[in-house]
């Protein structure tokens, strides 16, 4: 605005983010076809916009120290440098992050019939164990931390997919705030097993019923062939005793 008393550390908190904007994106944070443009552009001072590629920590230190407003902007260099600073350690927990986001992603390329499969169980649980890694290594990881809610959503549906109630239920269990259409694919799987059980317990009932009809109907002729049987026994025994005493020399 061409006043020099607006002149401040701050205007070289903004020139350091300015310089990392175009570090980050290869390009100077205002551009227009004149320095008359070029200059109203920086004092319009509008959010740049930033690549996809670019870390999101970095674009956020960016833009919090090109703010125009004074009270929203980083307040001195050494914060600056100390977001710096926190990237740089944080490096070890993206890098896990990102491998494991990698991998998700190839996951959710295979055809959906391949979720039930063994090599997607062994895959999902490394990309769990990556997100697990880059949170103990950095708590505040909000890609790790996404990561890590969606591959356990993509556990659960393979779960649902499997007729594994228990292990969906655990695996819901896990999310502090679960996804609507898993929480009923999991409740709908409970039901239809609970059904299933259900016409089983039926089944069983009937063919047990059918069971002691049959018994039922055939009973009288078991009952006769036993009695002939006692009978046949009886006279054999009876004749065996009598032949026996004639028999005798005494």
């Amino acid at each position: 605005d061409g006043d020099p008393a607006s002149i401040t550390p701050a205007t070289d908190v903004y020139l350091l983010g300015a310089a990392l904007y175009e570090a980050l994106c290869g390009r100077p944070p205002h551009a227009g076809a004149s320095l008359r443009e070029v200059m109203f552009e920086a004092w319009m001072s509008k959010p740049p916009p930033f690549d996809d590629d670019t870390p999101r920590e970095l674009a956020a230190l960016c833009a919090a120290s090109m703010e125009r407003s004074l009270d929203a902007r980083i307040p001195t260099a050494e914060a600056f440098r100390d977001g710096l600073l926190a990237w740089v350690a944080h490096r070890s927990s993206r890098a896990s992050s990102d491998a494991a986001r990698r991998d998700l992603d190839a996951i959710r390329a295979r055809a959906p019939a391949a979720l039930a499969s063994e090599a997607t169980w062994e895959a999902a649980l490394a990309c769990r164990f990556g997100f697990e890694q880059a949170l103990a290594q950095w708590r505040d990881n909000r890609d790790a931390r996404d990561g890590l809610r969606e591959v356990i959503a993509l556990l659960v549906e393979r779960a649902v997919a499997l007729r594994d109630v228990v292990g969906a239920r655990s695996l819901l269990a896990e999310l502090s705030e679960p996804d609507g259409r898993l929480r009923d694919a999991v409740t709908a799987l409970e039901r239809d097993l609970a059904l299933t059980r259900e016409g089983a317990s039926h089944a069983r009932v009937v063919q047990r019923e059918m069971d002691l009809s049959a018994w039922s109907k055939e009973r009288p002729w078991v009952f006769v062939a036993l009695a002939g049987a006692n009978v046949a026994l009886a006279l054999w025994i009876t004749l065996h005793r009598s032949v026996g005493t004639r028999g005798s020399p005494y």
